[in-house]
């Protein structure tokens, strides 16, 4: 791909018109029957719509895969994100999987200078963009680890080569999909809310609609307020997670992450797997987390998604190390 551009495709904002659509109509019963019930129901979807059109439409973006790094062109650019300073990837707000990554997945572009947001629809499969990116991140992360971790680390180093030897921080932050259309949603309902009150209150609207017009002030404030909260996507934020370290090596790992501090050998690994979504069931907690599964006998362990790298790559790296399988991501 290299020297190829990446540029974004238009999508039709379907759920906005859609709203537009309900709202228009709604009106236009309300004004033709002189009801005001009606025309009080056709504030919200049209505020929503409107604020989506407005403000919830991804912009364009263009950008030129160079051979260290990717040109932005739109998007806020011009700029420049060499590939080794990328710290993760996300598709659709999931650690990225190329494997099963749809064709037209968002995706999430952690690097040091912030963040990229690819829009899902490309003039190229997501898949490619994704092989692309994940395939030239350094394997190994900062080497800075827990001090837990240090003696470890110093032993594996002086039995083999420093690069056979990868390691992984606690991100400095965490990256979280676009939340561009959640926010545009929020300001919908705020808008649609302040609206409905005021005219119930100077009379327009029956007084009744004051309630469901607070209420859903009240509910956009809160989730446009929360969409700016950094969570792991992950899963419930572990305790202390930013002191979370990994070392990978050739005779195994150790790993400091919340309660778990600890080491294990290959041959002692029953299970390594790779799930970027929540399987769900049964409802056990290896089962609910997207990340990295270890399973050891009595214990399923699963390596979370607050690394310094993607977590494709500490899996590519983890299984090459064990020798279980080739890496995930194939040479372009």
């Amino acid at each position: 791909m290299i020297g190829e551009r990446l540029e974004s495709q238009f999508q039709v904002p379907w759920f906005a018109l859609l709203l537009l659509i309900a709202g228009l109509g709604l009106m236009a019963v309300g004004f033709s029957t002189q009801t005001s019930p009606m025309l009080a129901a056709s504030v919200l979807p049209l505020a929503i719509g409107a604020s989506l059109l407005v403000f919830g439409l991804p912009p364009q973006f263009s950008a030129l895969v160079g051979e260290d790094g990717l040109e932005v062109e739109g998007s806020g650019g011009p700029f420049v994100i060499p590939y080794a300073s990328i710290r993760n990837v996300k598709a659709n707000g999931r650690p990225a999987d190329p494997r099963t990554a749809s064709a037209s997945a968002a995706i999430t572009v952690l690097h040091d200078g912030g963040v990229l947001h690819i829009p899902g629809r490309l003039n190229v499969p997501t898949a490619e963009v994704l092989r692309l990116l994940v395939d030239r991140v350094p394997t190994s992360g900062g080497r800075e680890v827990n001090p837990d971790l240090a003696d470890y680390l110093q032993r594996q180093e002086m039995y083999f080569d420093a690069e056979s030897v990868a390691t992984y921080c606690a991100a400095r932050r965490l990256a979280s999909g676009s939340r561009r259309g959640l926010r545009a949603f929020a300001v919908g309902l705020i808008l649609g809310g302040v609206i409905e009150t005021a005219l119930a209150a100077s009379g327009t609207f029956d007084v009744v609609w004051a309630l469901p017009g607070v209420f859903c002030a009240a509910i956009g404030l809160v989730l446009f307020i929360t969409s700016f909260a950094e969570t792991a996507a992950s899963g419930p934020l572990l305790k202390q997670w930013r002191k979370s370290s990994l070392v990978v090596g050739p005779t195994g790992l150790a790993m400091v992450q919340g309660p778990i501090h600890g080491e294990v050998r290959w041959p002692e690994l029953l299970e390594i797997r790779f799930q970027s979504k929540p399987r769900g069931f049964p409802p056990t907690p290896a089962n609910l987390v997207p990340g990295i599964l270890l399973r050891v006998k009595g214990a399923d362990i699963i390596i979370a998604d607050i690394y310094d790298r993607p977590l494709c790559v500490i899996y590519g790296r983890i299984m090459a190390a064990a020798g279980r399988a080739e890496p995930l991501v194939e040479e372009l």
